[in-house]
């Protein structure tokens, strides 16, 4: 998670905090203690990514005034200086950014990079406790809030890559300059992480990326779950009670294994 004013970043790990394995738990504790850059929240792991949201941003506006705020997962390599240097043209207000998912006449942002700016947040967390619904997919759960934001302004960026990670896709093999094509990509992992870094040509920008009007890559800005097919497929709940959808518990491991 990363809290941005203009060029003052604040970057955050946050994974969960109840961790059953005694080692694994003294390994967190310790990195967290060395490195000072993580924080642990309140749940157990599994698929319970829209509670997770919702906490971190509660906890983002009580420890930050920020202008912008972006949720990304820690196996997507940013091009950080890029974002910054084109954060300064972007909507101050009701943006929400990132790479979106357009099917079935329903569109929503792809979880594993959300920028928003602080006014929707400040929506989201204005909603009526005894009836916010959460969902166990953040993307899912972030689209149903939305659909009572009117003033929302969608802005969809094809230089996010999303498809098969990149560490194990040949088109990245070798490649130079990755900022220059891309924004950020995901499925990255610590070889090719590396290798992006030293590749990247990431760069102040004098000129900013133009992201076309929404209409253009998508007829609607409206989000219904219940168009969504198994296994992605939930009913939302009431977040106040803390819901579990699925029994499976544990930190997620994400897809580093599925060559």
């Amino acid at each position: 998670m990363m809290m941005m004013v203009l060029f003052q970043v604040k970057c955050v790990f946050v994974t969960d905090g109840f961790i059953d394995d005694s080692a694994e738990r003294d390994f967190i504790v310790q990195e967290r203690s060395h490195y000072n850059d993580m924080e642990l929240q309140p749940l157990q792991g599994g698929r319970e990514f829209g509670l997770r949201f919702l906490k971190q941003i509660k906890w983002a506006m009580a420890k930050f005034d920020f202008q912008y705020i972006l949720r990304i997962d820690d196996d997507y390599f940013l091009c950080l200086k890029t974002l910054l240097s084109e954060i300064q043209v972007r909507p101050k207000e009701n943006l929400v950014w990132g790479n979106f998912h357009c099917e079935a006449n329903v569109a929503w942002v792809d979880e594993s990079f959300m920028i928003f700016t602080q006014d929707i947040i400040v929506k989201f967390l204005s909603q009526n406790e005894s009836t916010m619904l959460c969902h166990p997919h953040a993307g899912q759960q972030i689209g149903l809030w939305l659909n009572d934001i009117p003033t929302k302004l969608f802005k969809h960026d094809s230089r996010l890559y999303h498809g098969q990670p990149a560490s194990f896709s040949s088109k990245f093999d070798n490649i130079k300059n990755v900022c220059d094509s891309y924004l950020g990509v995901h499925g990255t992992y610590e070889e090719k992480m590396r290798y992006f870094g030293q590749n990247s040509n990431d760069k102040n920008r004098s000129k900013a990326h133009r992201l076309p009007d929404f209409s253009t890559f998508c007829k609607t800005t409206t989000f219904d779950y219940r168009v969504i097919h198994p296994p992605f497929y939930f009913e939302p709940k009431l977040c106040k009670d803390n819901p579990r959808w699925v029994l499976e518990r544990g930190m997620y491991v994400g897809r580093q294994n599925d060559q």
